[in-house]
Formats: structure tokens, sequence, C-alpha cells
């Protein structure tokens, strides 16, 4: 998870899969998105190895909210100390 880079490249230049990865806004939207989709990956990898749990990430939806929020707010002047997360 990296934070104002291209983490999906850093990633990949350091051997991690970029289906392992992901780029959010560090704010709290931003947080709070990225941990709630680690989470539900966390859940779906803990029984399992490191290649079944790559094969299941790299299927999955874990990021999507993520790259949602990133997406809809690339663009946007954001004060961190007014935003409400829910």
């Amino acid at each position: 998870m990296g934070a104002n880079i291209e983490a999906e490249e850093v990633a990949e230049s350091y051997g991690i899969l970029r289906e392992c990865s992901v780029d959010y806004h560090s704010d709290r939207r931003g947080t709070k998105a990225a941990w709630d989709s680690i989470n539900m990956a966390v859940d779906c990898c803990m029984e399992l190895d490191e290649t079944q749990c790559c094969e299941i990430l790299s299927k999955s939806d874990w990021k999507q909210s993520i790259r949602e929020d990133c997406e809809k707010r690339q663009h946007e002047n954001y004060d961190l100390d007014d935003e409400d997360v829910a």
C-alpha cells in the first residue's frame, strides 16, 4: 500500500505482485478505504499459503474501493482536517 506514489510500479520493482499493492489517498477517507480493503484481503488469506493468497487476491476485487476513491478524488483539493469518516 502506498500513498502519493505509484505503489504498483514500486512494489513490482521489489518483487511484489501488482495484484498485492495499491495506491491510496493519505487522508482519513483514503486510509479508511485502504484499511477496510486490507481487512477483507487478510480475512480471505488467513488460512492460505502465500501462493494461494496471491492467486485469490489477483482474482478478487479487494482493492476496488480504494481505486474508486483515488480515481474519484484524483484532482480534488481537500482539507485533511475537515473530512468526515463514518
